[in-house]
């Protein structure tokens, strides 16, 4: 798993982007972390 930071690294995309995407429901988290709402994103 990723951070959203190591994510878009990974993926050539912005932060930006990738919170677009996370609206449009396209791409979406495979875990938030309840203690600090970070969230991290898997490979598929």
């Amino acid at each position: 798993m990723y951070t959203s930071g190591k994510f878009c690294i990974i993926g050539h995309i912005t932060r930006r982007a990738l919170r677009i995407y996370e609206d449009m429901e396209l791409l979406l988290p495979e875990w938030i972390n309840p203690e600090n709402e970070y969230k991290y994103y898997d490979s598929k």
